[in-house]
């Protein structure tokens, strides 16, 4: 598990990826700056330091795209081929387009990161014949969202308000604004899983 100062660094650093690319893709900045967290270790997997790659998005057949290059790393452990991005942005938004197009079907999912994680953990980007196991990995991802939130959080990053329309999830310059009856929602909703 990394540490508090681990994960404030990594929001700290990611939390503009985060938005930017949730923005475009209509997908919640949170569990997508989870969903890296999760996959890189809080930022500290040699391929998030070395080849800006958040996701361990795997190379595969696929041609090179707007936020991908074509650039990739074949990793001595697990022999797969993985992408290598020019930026962490870069990662963020390969991700979020991956994403968006092949396991959320529903625009809706996208600003739920219960939902979110739920359908990740139960579609073919788990992969029981790779070791993977989709309870703990839900399980994994959402603790992510309460950690990467609280940072956040606790970084002056996000404020949660009252629930007023100007704080429905607007972007401010620097923030994001949560309001209290959405947040408190989710953090309802994590304790029940």
């Amino acid at each position: 598990m990394a540490t508090k100062a681990q994960i404030d660094q990594y929001v700290k650093a990611h939390y503009s990826d985060a938005v930017k690319a949730g923005n475009i893709f209509n997908l919640e900045p949170f569990a997508l700056l989870a969903h890296a967290a999760l996959e890189s270790g809080y930022g500290t997997s040699y391929q998030a330091r070395h080849k800006n790659a958040y996701f361990g998005v795997t190379a595969g057949n696929k041609p090179a795209n707007k936020y991908w290059g074509g650039t990739t790393y074949t990793s001595p452990v697990s022999h797969l081929t993985f992408r290598v991005y020019d930026s962490s942005l870069d990662s963020f938004l390969d991700a979020a387009q991956l994403i968006s197009s092949h396991y959320l079907k529903s625009p809706l999912i996208g600003g739920d990161a219960v939902a979110y994680f739920t359908t990740i953990a139960n579609s073919k980007y788990i992969s029981e014949a790779n070791g993977d196991n989709r309870q703990d990995y839900l399980n994994n991802c959402l603790s992510a969202v309460t950690a990467c939130t609280q940072s956040a959080k606790s970084q002056n990053l996000i404020s949660i308000g009252s629930g007023s329309a100007n704080e429905a999830g607007i972007s401010t310059p620097g923030k994001i604004l949560l309001t209290g009856i959405g947040i408190s929602m989710v953090l309802k909703r994590l304790k029940n899983i």
